[in-house]
């Protein structure tokens, strides 16, 4: 498996951990840690050339900053979508 392969992996399993945090922190209607999490997944999506993920971050980190929760949660609704359809590179056996 190539190490991007191996990136894009672990960029998958941190964003699902992720997009529990940020549910829970919605659920709270603290919105900031949407903010620093959609910026943290922007950042490392974009670096993958990851850009439906990127955007999906961008989308989550404006949404809250604004104070847009119900766009936020629609974000990351969005985001386990997009989570969902990922089809990770199998190991070689």
């Amino acid at each position: 498996m190539a190490f991007e392969d191996d990136l894009r992996l672990a960029l998958a399993a941190r964003t699902t951990a992720d997009l529990r945090e940020m549910r829970d922190a919605l659920g709270r209607g603290d919105l900031q840690p949407l903010v620093r999490l959609g910026h943290r997944l922007l950042g490392a999506a974009g670096a993958l050339e990851l850009h439906a993920l990127a955007d999906v971050g961008r989308d989550v980190m404006h949404r809250a900053a604004a104070g847009e929760a119900r766009a936020a949660s629609d974000a990351l609704d969005r985001l386990a979508a997009l989570l969902e359809s990922l089809d990770p590179p199998q190991r070689p056996t």
